[in-house]
């Protein structure tokens, strides 16, 4: 429950729907070619697209005595769960861009193979478990 005052103060900030710029694939073969990291960027744009409006609606209801507990409760739990989502979604595209930085260097690697010595590969490999 949101008094009609703040629900007015909320609707004139005028907050944009950044959903609405999020392409969706209308075929089987659009969906067939997504990759897994355009996935994930959509998957973190989304929800960082709703951490500023729940922010905003927990601020409202911490100022407002009324407030029913059991919102309070749940407003801070999807919080939470939002959060830890964004930040699991964050550690994906790391190690996926990890990946793919490993295995460009490898194919680099491997076409000029007479030419590496031990200390690269080795060199290689730390620097990946480094980050």
């Amino acid at each position: 429950f949101i008094p009609f005052p703040l629900r007015l103060q909320s609707n004139q900030a005028g907050y944009a729907c950044i959903t609405k710029t999020l392409p969706i694939p209308s075929s089987k073969s659009e969906i067939q070619q997504i990759s897994d990291k355009w996935l994930l960027h959509s998957v973190l744009m989304l929800v960082q697209s709703w951490i500023e409006p729940l922010v905003h609606l927990q601020m409202t209801l911490d100022r407002y005595d009324h407030a029913p507990e059991m919102l309070l409760n749940k407003t801070k739990w999807v919080s939470e769960k939002l959060i830890s989502l964004e930040q699991g979604v964050v550690v994906l595209i790391k190690k996926m861009l990890n990946e793919e930085m490993f295995a460009t260097t490898y194919t680099e690697q491997s076409v000029f193979q007479d030419d590496v010595q031990p200390e690269m590969l080795e060199s290689c490999y730390q620097g990946l478990y480094l980050t």
